[in-house]
């Protein structure tokens, strides 16, 4: 029992500085926002644009004519089918040019309504991709450059308006129990329960490693909210719920 007490301690401890950080949602221009969410190991973008042109965004960018620099960039063939790429920009007028390397980001929602696209993607704080000019994200007080264009039509061969900005990550309320979401018990061992809010039926639920690898994830529903954890190792993890392009993460400790 006084083990099994101290490692909750120690746990508790080392969470109390796992904290996540958010810009909050940033308003670009009419028509087109943006949103960053760090944890200690992931940072998740959410763009919020016109679905009929493309629309990109430069991290850590005060200029486009900067070679190098790491760029968004969310284009399609058709109307309606528009996909992330990453880019990084040549350092002149031309379109920023696909990444030797695979795109770091890891798009979990992409949807349209109402002529509006909402694009949800993760990926790790530090990719470690060099070559493509990967900006490198602070999980903590931190300023944020960034640029931004809206294509003239959907395939973005040309801009129709950008223009800079400045930003900050500031340290981010548990948006998980701010939205009405009951999460125990926690520290868990075997298994764990979610309580919705009247506003969900059905949930998506992943669960996190410190490493950002997805360990757990399946549907969830207000009658069926039990997720078995008895076979993760024993450590710090994050949950996070997805539902109607929302989402909320809380910390999680399995023992």
């Amino acid at each position: 029992m006084k083990n099994k007490l101290l490692l909750f301690i120690v746990l508790c401890a080392s969470f109390a500085t796992a904290q996540n950080y958010s810009t909050g949602v940033i308003t670009l221009t009419t028509g087109y926002t943006v949103k960053f969410d760090t944890n200690p190991t992931t940072v998740t973008m959410t763009m919020v644009g016109p679905s009929t042109t493309g629309f990109a965004l430069g991290l850590g960018m005060t200029s486009m004519f900067t070679a190098g620099g790491d760029c968004a960039f969310v284009s399609g063939t058709t109307t309606g089918n528009a996909t992330l790429t990453d880019r990084r920009f040549s350092g002149g007028a031309a379109q920023p040019a696909l990444d030797a390397a695979p795109n770091n980001w890891t798009v979990t929602s992409n949807t349209v309504t109402s002529n509006v696209r909402t694009l949800i993607a993760t990926r790790a704080l530090n990719t470690g991709d060099t070559a493509g000019g990967d900006f490198v994200f602070t999980n903590g007080p931190s300023t944020l450059n960034l640029i931004w264009a809206i294509g003239s039509s959907i395939n973005f061969s040309n801009h129709s308006s950008r223009g800079s900005t400045t930003s900050s990550l500031a340290l981010s309320n548990d948006s998980f129990f701010l939205a009405g979401f009951k999460l125990y018990p926690n520290p868990a061992d075997s298994i764990l329960a979610i309580d919705l809010p009247s506003d969900y039926d059905a949930v998506q639920v992943q669960i996190i490693d410190i490493l950002g690898k997805t360990v757990v994830s399946r549907s969830i529903t207000s009658l069926d909210n039990k997720l078995n954890v008895s076979d993760l190792v024993a450590g710090n993890y994050f949950v996070k719920v997805s539902a109607d392009d929302k989402f909320y993460t809380t910390k999680l400790i399995i023992q």
